[in-house]
């Protein structure tokens, strides 16, 4: 099997990982920086002027290739499964395994929209979701292969709360899937809850590296999950439904989409939580007052985990 995904094109690299790890048969998986299609990149640590290999010709030749290999049986002798990803801000690599190995390292969200490395006090901020806000339409689920990605995020800030990191005093290379911790409080007995993790240039521009979101009710952690090295995964199964109860202090973590980024000394971290991604995800609840949302900080609050590979 030969697999082609982007970083920035829906689900196609989670969808390519999930291969990679559950099915024995011989593979090449290739994930680039690019949404649908392949024809652009979309690295924002690069100049979208900078070529970055393979071209469409170079990956139209590939695919010759391998398929003339079927057909002739040359690849009946091939062995093994390897990945190629491309990590943003550096360049392309190769791993028999995923996730690589790397370490857990945490950021909480604190007070004065801090991303900090230790735990705040306890309090919380709050947040009236609007349903009319949602992102930009060129993003990973509205890709035609030919558009600026989202542009500087800071644009989306009204609508969501954005806590931001000291600048970084190296280069952080961030590889595999972030998960993020929520405890959250609402108004109401369920809701969409949408985190993205950005990077902020030394000229404050925030650009996007991944995202991830999860309806309330189907926070439930599964366990048994194939895919639980890559963090917490739900079943999504009507048994496992647990509303909110209003008012009261909820705990959820999901996984986020696999990213692999290599920010340099003096970007900085954000990450971003809402309540709403309108119209490319149905609003919950659908209908009545739209939910006023409390996130909590200090030990037991907010954060995310990132895998770090160190140097």
């Amino acid at each position: 099997m030969q697999n082609w995904a982007g970083w920035f094109d829906a689900g196609t690299a989670q969808g390519a990982v999930r291969r990679f790890v559950r099915q024995s048969n011989p593979m090449n998986v290739i994930i680039g920086p690019w949404g649908h299609g392949g024809e652009v990149h979309l690295d924002p640590l690069r100049s979208p002027d900078e070529a970055i290999p393979p071209a469409m010709t170079a990956q139209d030749a590939n695919d010759f290739r391998f398929a003339d290999a079927c057909l002739t049986g040359q690849i009946a002798s091939e062995k093994g499964k390897v990945l190629h990803y491309y990590t943003l801000g550096e360049g392309w690599k190769s791993t028999h395994m995923w996730p690589v190995p790397a370490t857990r390292r945490t950021w909480y969200m604190a007070s004065g929209r801090r991303l900090a490395t230790s735990p705040d006090e306890v309090g919380f901020d709050s947040l009236e979701v609007d349903r009319s806000l949602g992102d930009t339409a060129s993003k990973r689920w509205a890709q035609n292969g030919d558009l600026e990605f989202g542009g500087d995020r800071r644009q989306f800030d009204a609508a969501r709360l954005a806590y931001t990191s000291e600048p970084l005093t190296g280069d952080l290379e961030i590889t595999g899937h972030p998960v993020i911790h929520l405890n959250i409080s609402s108004t109401r007995e369920d809701g969409g809850f949408f985190a993205y993790l950005e990077g902020v240039r030394p000229d404050e521009v925030s650009y996007y590296l991944t995202e991830g979101q999860l309806r309330a009710s189907h926070r439930k952690v599964w366990p048994d999950s194939p895919f639980s090295s890559f963090g917490p995964q739900q079943r999504h199964f009507r048994a496992d439904a647990e509303p909110l109860t209003p008012g009261v202090p909820t705990a959820m973590s999901f996984t986020m989409h696999p990213i692999s980024a290599r920010l340099p000394a003096g970007h900085r971290l954000r990450v971003v939580v809402a309540g709403s991604d309108y119209p490319t995800f149905t609003n919950v609840p659908v209908d009545g007052t739209p939910p006023n949302l409390q996130f909590h900080r200090g030990p037991g609050g907010c954060k995310i985990d990132l895998p770090i590979i160190e140097p």
